[in-house]
């Protein structure tokens, strides 16, 4: 039953453009997990032990949230479904890497190496230059350049 579900929540995913890979090898797991519990319908505690047997903190909250979507969608067309709280193995923590402050010297550098670039006289060295530049003066983002 529940494979079922998942096939045509598979398609629907993948009409709509998304690759849906990993989160399909994902689903798999879950329902082949459930199905040998004799579950027809995803079950909260279910979708726990589950993702519980994930090695590490974040596979175990990733688990858990793309089953969540998952029975988010189920939920909507059959009510039997539970839908898992988002937050029931905890919250995540974010781990970021600090940012790398480039010095007044690293930069020069960097936009003497940008404006050497090849083919002189094209407009590549230029534009790189002015690229580095814009950044270096603005604090922008690449994708805001």
């Amino acid at each position: 039953m529940l494979s079922r579900y998942l096939a045509k929540y598979v398609d629907q995913q993948q009409s709509l453009g998304f690759k849906f890979r990993v989160q399909q090898i994902l689903l798999r797991g879950y329902v082949s997990f459930a199905e040998e519990c004799g579950d027809r319908h995803i079950r909260s505690a279910r979708v726990l032990a589950w993702a519980a047997r994930a090695p590490s903190p974040e596979q175990r909250r990733n688990r858990l949230l793309t089953v969540r979507r998952f029975a988010l969608a189920m939920h909507a067309e059959n009510p039997r479904h539970q839908v898992p709280a988002a937050d029931a193995l905890g919250h995540a923590v974010v781990k970021r890497r600090p940012p790398y402050i480039y010095s007044a010297d690293e930069i020069a550098r960097l936009l003497r190496a940008a404006a050497a670039l090849r083919p002189a006289g094209s407009i590549r060295p230029t534009m790189y230059a002015t690229l580095f530049g814009l950044l270096t003066a603005t604090g922008m983002r690449i994708a805001e350049v």
